[in-house]
């Protein structure tokens, strides 16, 4: 089978972007609670999330699943669309 290298490229592309989102996501989260002093046990308190599993994500580079996330959202008191669309990061 032939595989066109365009083709690989852009699904190359596709993954990379992929993973560097996440990979983004755990940061912008971590400088949100930063920037509003919000210690991870207390994010840990809020989401239901133990905190180990926060660490995990926040300092292991552990991905984040979808059920993480909308409780991670739901214990910073933010839109699921927040850290896509609406937040800057501080300066």
């Amino acid at each position: 089978m032939y595989l066109d290298t365009e083709f690989l490229y852009l699904i190359t592309n596709k993954y990379l972007m992929i993973v560097l989102e996440v990979w983004t996501l755990a940061e912008k989260i971590k400088k949100y609670m930063t920037a509003n002093k919000i210690p991870v046990n207390k994010l840990a308190e809020k989401s239901g999330l133990n905190v180990r599993s926060l660490y995990a994500i926040f300092n292991d580079g552990r991905k984040i699943t979808i059920e993480e996330y909308a409780a991670i959202c739901k214990g910073l008191n933010v839109e699921l669309d927040f850290f896509f669309s609406q937040y800057q990061e501080p300066a």
